[in-house]
């Protein structure tokens, strides 16, 4: 029994055992089995993790123009600008030109500039034709930056008084729409552009600035060298008078949707339409014998209509009295030195398809002074009206935002008088009341005003004969009142235009020898220029 028992034990003992050790050898090739699985999921996850952080630093980096910044766009000497810093000078160029050009319908503010050929180069975009001369304005503003540098010129207060304008300017806007002025940065200019770039480029622009009045300050003309500057360019200085009769004619232009005989019949047309007007010229100047009966023959043409309009309004447009010089067959006419008055002639302007009769009276020098002024610019705000206004009513309204700043005006013209009605006076209203940007800072400064500049209502009381330092008045022009103080008369009109022809044939010739002192420096990178507008 014992023995047995002692046996059952035994083989009990050696099945535990066995068991164990099966057991063991299971764990063991579970455990190797274990670690033969890819953790496929898990590396999945890190994989788009580490993939994740990869695209959103990608995306960081690209929208804080860290990549744009590495790329220089032009370097002169020590100074570099990149691509970022770059759209400053490519924007303030848009923005000069597509105000310049507008006025004349040459370029309209909502046109498509990346699309639209350029009209001075039909090789290139509106945009890529910005960049060229953001390119060329800005060569010669770190050509002067890097002499200003030399120099040892700083910023003077007015200019840090200039930068300081430029900030509150900003701060407006970020104000009227709620932005910081870090995202002011970025929508004006470039992903990236910050208030570092900015503070850079504007002490770059105004040093650029400080040269150049370093550099003209120096020049200075005898009279006796305006004198030679005038004679060598008498024709584009002097004014004409002269009489002028238009006849108008056709061209013939092939037009590939008509037949042959078509075009055949519209050539002849053309070419009688121009015989004709010739004819019609040459005749009319054989009835000129002197100025006098080149007016008459120019009246006997008009309808009856059109005559007694003219006589209604007193006009008399054959007369020109204050013509400029124009590199074409009439404008080499009349300056021909041989001219003399009575001359007469036909002339076939073929650019606006006419032919001109001309009848030469004189030429002149502009011997009257220009004024020296102080002026505050009451604004005539646009009425607003619904677009269901009848005629009336919207005349109504624009009566009224006129009388408005009629009234502002007759105010500052009152407290002026009660004020000293003097220049001191005048200077402490200025900046409360003027609308005029530019000159709220100078107490209403506006030096060297030419005729014609701000219309005829102006030139009447301004360039009166007995026009004196001290009088002051209201005077009403296109879109605004202007109240007007007078301080004196400043030099001739011919004299200012011949230190100004002057100083900008020296400067040029500054800038020429910039050019070739910098030529072996100078990097510039188109591509990379082109990174604003891409």
């Amino acid at each position: 029994m014992g023995k047995g028992q002692k046996t059952n034990v035994g083989q009990d003992e050696e099945l535990l055992l066995t068991k164990k050790s099966n057991s063991a050898k299971a764990k063991k090739n579970n455990s190797a089995k274990k670690k033969r699985e890819f953790p496929i999921f898990t590396v999945f996850c890190v994989v788009v993790g580490i993939l994740l952080t990869a695209f959103i630093t990608q995306s960081v980096l690209e929208n804080n123009g860290f990549y744009t910044k590495q790329k220089v766009v032009m370097s002169v000497g020590d100074t570099s600008i990149n691509a970022v810093e770059f759209s400053y000078f490519y924007n303030q160029t848009r923005n000069y030109y597509t105000s310049l050009y507008s006025q004349y319908g040459i370029l309209k503010a909502d046109t498509d500039i990346k699309k639209t050929q350029c009209s001075f180069d039909t090789t290139k975009t509106w945009a890529e034709w910005f960049v060229d001369a953001a390119a060329e304005q800005l060569k010669q503003t770190l050509y002067l930056y890097n002499e200003a540098e030399k120099a040892g010129l700083a910023l003077t207060d007015e200019q840090k008084k200039s930068k300081d304008q430029m900030y509150e300017s900003i701060d407006s806007v970020c104000k009227e729409y709620n932005i910081s002025r870090a995202a002011y940065f970025t929508r004006m200019y470039a992903n990236g552009f910050n208030e570092g770039d900015f503070e850079r480029l504007a002490k770059i622009s105004l040093m650029a600035d400080a040269q150049q009045t370093s550099i003209t300050g120096t020049y200075s003309y005898t009279d006796e060298q305006l004198q030679a500057y005038y004679e060598a360019n008498k024709k584009t200085f002097d004014k004409y008078t002269y009489r002028s009769k238009a006849f108008s004619y056709t061209e013939f232009t092939e037009d590939s949707s008509k037949s042959a005989e078509e075009n055949e019949a519209a050539k002849a047309a053309a070419e009688k339409s121009k015989a004709d007007a010739e004819k019609n010229a040459n005749d009319f100047l054989a009835l000129v014998s002197d100025a006098d009966s080149f007016k008459l023959a120019a009246y006997n043409l008009l309808t009856n209509d059109d005559k007694k309009k003219q006589d209604e309004e007193k006009t008399d447009p054959t007369l020109t009295t204050d013509g400029s010089y124009s590199d074409n067959d009439k404008g080499n006419w009349l300056a021909d030195t041989a001219r003399a008055e009575g001359d007469k002639t036909v002339i076939n302007d073929a650019s606006s398809k006419q032919f001109v009769v001309l009848y030469y009276i004189s030429s002149q020098r502009l011997e009257y002074n220009l004024a020296n002024l102080k002026h505050i610019q009451i604004n005539i705000e646009d009425a607003k009206t619904e677009d269901t206004a009848t005629a009336e009513e919207k005349a109504k309204a624009e009566q009224e935002k006129k009388n408005e700043a009629k009234a502002k005006a007759d105010e500052v013209y009152n407290k002026f008088n009660e004020t000293g009605a003097n220049e001191e006076a005048f200077n402490a209203l200025v900046a409360d009341y003027t609308n005029d940007t530019n000159t709220a800072q100078t107490e209403g400064l506006i030096e060297n005003v030419k005729k014609g500049t701000y219309g005829t209502a102006f030139d009447e009381w301004v360039f009166a004969a007995d026009r004196k330092a001290g009088d002051c008045t209201i005077i009403e022009l296109e879109g605004s009142y202007e109240v007007v103080f007078y301080l004196n008369a400043s030099t001739p009109c011919w004299k200012y235009d011949a230190e100004t022809g002057k100083k900008n044939e020296d400067w040029s010739a500054y800038i020429e020898q910039l050019k070739t002192q910098y030529a072996e420096g100078l990097v510039y990178d188109e591509k990379n220029a082109k990174l604003t507008i891409a």
